[in-house]
């Protein structure tokens, strides 16, 4: 039997395709960044924390199976692989986030991580946006 998570996975994994791709992305997006702000506002509210926490979900939910499907989407044929193998340069991202993070909540309040946060989110989303409409030289956008 799947985990429940996987399960959730399963829907939104079927829904996503290229035609619409951007908008599903930028709901995950707003399911991040209304999820971050949520726990700036949750304070000790243990309730706050989990609709924040519940909201965030969602966002990986819906990015999980569409980073991939972007990636596959925007690659040239023979540079599939490239492309793929550059996305998994993020997982050094996660490497360095309790250094950084540490950093941030040692010289500075606590709610400041979180919207550092989000604006990361946001300007990844505005780059994905762009990764979107890319096209190969001499030929019009699709987008």
């Amino acid at each position: 039997m799947l985990p429940w998570w996987l399960r959730c996975n399963i829907p939104w994994g079927r829904r996503l395709n290229p035609a619409n791709i951007r908008a599903l992305m930028t709901a995950g997006t707003l399911c991040f960044v209304i999820g971050l702000v949520g726990f700036i506002f949750s304070g000790n509210s243990l309730l706050l924390w989990g609709m924040s926490a519940a909201v965030f979900t969602v966002g990986e939910i819906i990015y999980a199976p569409g980073e991939y499907m972007l990636i596959d989407h925007i690659a040239p044929p023979g540079m599939k692989a490239s492309y793929f193998s550059a996305q998994s340069l993020g997982w050094l991202g996660a490497a360095i986030n309790p250094l950084v993070s540490g950093i941030v909540l040692t010289s500075l309040p606590p709610f400041s991580l979180f919207i550092i946060l989000a604006l990361v989110i946001v300007v990844a989303w505005v780059l994905m946006l762009k990764g979107i409409r890319a096209r190969p030289w001499g030929q019009p956008a699709l987008c």
